[in-house]
């Protein structure tokens, strides 16, 4: 997921607990698990219900002489009812084999367990959280983002709460041969795409670190599967890129000066499987969520003008371009507009369905 969406969750270290701290008030059932009066700060409530598999590891590694014992833990406050008030409190564990999700609801300066993941064997360390809001409905999203082994790729797994209780949307599967799990999802973007208020997913190709043995699989076009999410019942391919890149306005001490006023000229290239035939370029002019769309743009593939600062405007923020393409391509974004915009250019072949521009450009939601 794009990182810059991570910002929202708070992140706490639990390696330097007092292990009388860790172990206390873990009996009892489940639901019935109370946090101890005074507990009045979110970070204290999450540590006090820290799932007992982590302090129980915790203890037996100190017992055998550990100087430490690495465990993650963040959190995000977050409004589930749509009441107005943060509420509850949307807390993910890791200890860099798996994680577990816990939802706590704020009850004065304690706290009530009201549902949990289980064991998610997914992998991978420094768990993030952040809460996203794909079709505007009743109840949100949220999102846990995972740093994978080889260091260099996120997965992200999304979940939605019911009201009641969080539910896999459908991103990962857990293989019952081994017991772990493969999310679809790695360092995914989530952005409205086409205009409709409904968010997609674009996700990138699976990293490879071997890649550069092999010179010629870097000459191999890659392809970002585009997923529609749907209401009730996870997401949906929709669609294939070629091409994918978001393209942020910088500090205004970066920018080029010119006849033309302050922009911020970026650059990116892709390869195309179908050399000379028919693709679609699809702009989008800000997520439709938080990242704010810029003033105005132009898009140059391979040295010829695609959009005009007039077509990529405030007003005017999604757009579906014919081009032609070669073998290597090459684009440049000249943007205009406040310090952090953005704007998100995707390109995928005529022959492949992709994302849709609602009719005139329809504005954020």
């Amino acid at each position: 997921m794009s990182t810059r969406k991570m910002t929202s969750s708070k992140r706490l270290s639990v390696a330097a607990l007092g292990l009388a701290g860790i172990l206390a008030g873990w009996d009892g059932a489940l639901l019935a698990q109370q946090a101890p009066d005074g507990a009045s700060s979110d970070r204290s409530l999450v540590e006090q219900f820290m799932p007992p598999k982590y302090a129980q590891a915790r203890a037996r590694a100190l017992g055998r002489g550990a100087r430490s014992y690495v465990l993650d833990a963040e959190y995000v406050a977050a409004d589930l009812d749509r009441t107005g008030r943060k509420d509850f409190l949307v807390a993910v564990y890791g200890d860099g084999v798996d994680c577990i999700l816990r939802v706590l609801r704020r009850e004065g300066s304690s706290a009530t367990l009201v549902s949990e993941s289980g064991n998610l064997q997914l992998g991978g360390a420094f768990p993030k959280i952040t809460i996203v809001d794909i079709d505007h409905g009743r109840y949100p999203a949220l999102v846990v983002q995972l740093l994978q082994n080889n260091g260099q790729q996120h997965t992200e797994c999304l979940f939605r709460w019911d009201g009641n209780a969080l539910q896999s949307y459908g991103t990962w599967e857990i293989d019952p041969a081994t017991g772990l799990g493969d999310s679809t999802l790695s360092e995914a973007v989530f952005l409205d795409l086409d205009g409709d208020g409904v968010l997609e997913i674009v996700n990138p190709p699976e990293f490879d670190s071997s890649a550069w043995m092999q010179p010629e699989r870097a000459r191999t076009p890659v392809r970002f599967q585009v997923y529609k999410i749907a209401a009730d019942d996870g997401f949906r391919v929709v669609g294939t890129l070629e091409g994918f890149s978001e393209y942020q306005v910088g500090p205004a001490k970066y920018r080029m000066q010119g006849l033309t006023g302050d922009r911020d000229v970026r650059y990116g290239s892709f390869l195309a499987s179908q050399p000379g035939g028919e693709y679609i370029m699809t702009i989008a002019n800000g997520d439709g969520r938080e990242i704010l769309p810029v003033t105005s743009a132009e898009v140059l593939l391979n040295g010829e003008l695609v959009a005009a600062a007039d077509q990529v405007t405030l007003n005017r923020r999604y757009l579906s371009i014919p081009v032609t393409v070669k073998a290597e391509n090459r684009l440049e974004v000249r943007l205009r507009g406040a310090e952090g915009s953005a704007l998100y250019v995707g390109i995928g072949p005529a022959s492949v369905p992709g994302p849709q521009a609602a009719p005139a450009g329809k504005p954020q939601q």
